[in-house]
């Protein structure tokens, strides 16, 4: 949880990602602080959802 809620880190480590230069930066700082080397994003950027009648169509192949 804490890789997504900054209030979840502990003050020293709210204070040093409060010293990151840029977005960028402070994400960078956030993942070593919580040692994360994988990204587990939910979202796809430009995915269009399929909705639920078509993913059925699509579950059931050919019938």
């Amino acid at each position: 949880m804490p890789e997504n809620y900054d209030a979840l880190l502990p003050e020293s480590m709210r204070k040093v990602l409060d010293t990151a230069p840029d977005q960028n930066m402070r994400e960078l700082f956030k993942d070593l602080a919580v040692n994360q080397s994988f990204r587990r994003d939910v979202f796809v950027r430009g995915m269009t959802p399929v909705w639920s009648g078509e993913q059925m169509q699509k579950g059931n192949g050919d019938r």
